[in-house]
């Protein structure tokens, strides 16, 4: 939540996982162009905090038509929050705590949603002032009712922060409440649209939810810790930085074992660009060549590595040892994905 870590790019222009694995998600939006960057110049910036989530608006979109909606989003493991005790009668009462500053002042929603139960509670809060970092605090019950939260590492506890929502999701219904999902209030008394002018910006830091009625100061754990908290969803080698030891399978694939900063929460999803680049394979007798994406061989949670499997190479020997090398060129990366 302290939006310092940039794993996948230094800008963003579409939907998907931005810094500190922090999800842009908009649907039918015919204009928007987002662009996401992380803000780290210490006079943009709340006391104690030395980066941020900046949104700016590259195309308006000035009437949000009824079934649009665009929101920042970020998603929690089931597992990981079994002390709060959804869905027994003990359940706790927490409080989410977060800094934001929009020139866009009104009425935002944020949308707590657990999958366990398909249960939402929905929240209100002003920006008050223009282009001023202002410090939000909510408290939301626990919800007693609904399934019991699964105890695993695919369940989502989603917090959603509402940029703009068309009719179809602006829906009365009473706030701070646990109720089954209604996508006709999904975003209720959401009024805003941050959306409406390419002179726009919405920025976001200091995110916490913890137990309890009070908000207390915000955490500030070290980089390298939350490097590797971020690394459980999403690794990525960028250039020519993975070696990595493998052998033959066949005349034509190579399987190798990548070690993992830190074991992935699941099964990845490989992608890569390669930028004019390519996969080395050093064999004990030549060099092969090829630009395809490997697939997984070989991947279990709590486990420090994984096995994949590149094809399309040639003069391969089954069995025979080698090295693999992604020389992708200065803009091209490897990444393994496993994102909730």
């Amino acid at each position: 939540g302290g939006m310092r870590v940039n794993q996948r790019d230094a800008t963003y222009t579409a939907n998907g996982y931005t810094l500190d694995r922090f999800e842009l998600s908009s649907s039918g939006l015919d204009q928007f162009a987002p662009s996401i960057t992380q803000e780290v110049t210490p006079a943009n910036l709340p006391d104690g905090h030395n980066a941020a989530f900046k949104l700016a608006v590259g195309t308006a979109e000035t009437a949000v038509d009824a079934a649009e909606y665009a929101r920042v989003m970020t998603t929690l493991e089931g597992q990981d929050i079994q002390h709060l005790q959804h869905g027994t009668a003990s359940a706790k009462t927490t409080t989410l705590s977060f800094w934001v500053k929009s020139n866009i002042t009104g009425t935002y929603c944020v949308v707590i949603w657990r999958e366990t139960g398909d249960r939402y509670m929905h929240m209100n809060y002003t920006i008050d002032s223009a282009n001023t970092w202002e410090k939000k605090t909510l408290t939301m019950v626990g919800d007693t009712s609904g399934a019991v939260e699964a105890n695993n590492h695919t369940n989502r506890f989603e917090i959603d922060w509402m940029l703009a929502a068309g009719s179809n999701y602006t829906g009365s219904k009473t706030l701070n409440t646990w109720t089954a999902s209604n996508a006709a209030v999904w975003a209720t008394g959401h009024t805003a649209n941050v959306l409406s002018s390419t002179s726009n910006t919405w920025y976001l830091t200091g995110v916490q939810l913890e137990e309890g009625s009070t908000a207390t100061e915000f955490e500030h754990r070290s980089f390298a810790e939350e490097l590797l908290r971020c690394q459980r969803y999403c690794q990525r080698w960028a250039y020519d930085s993975l070696y990595a030891p493998g052998r033959g399978s066949g005349t034509t694939n190579f399987n190798f074992t990548q070690v993992l900063s830190t074991p992935l929460r699941a099964s990845p999803t490989v992608s890569q660009d390669v930028d004019s680049g390519l996969w080395k394979a050093f064999l004990h007798n030549t060099t092969t060549t090829c630009t395809n994406t490997p697939t997984v061989q070989r991947s279990q949670t709590n486990t420090p590595s994984i096995t994949l499997l590149l094809g399309g190479l040639s003069s391969v020997s089954d069995d025979r040892v080698g090295l693999i090398q992604a020389n992708f060129g200065s803009n091209g990366y490897f990444m393994l994905d496993a994102e909730l």
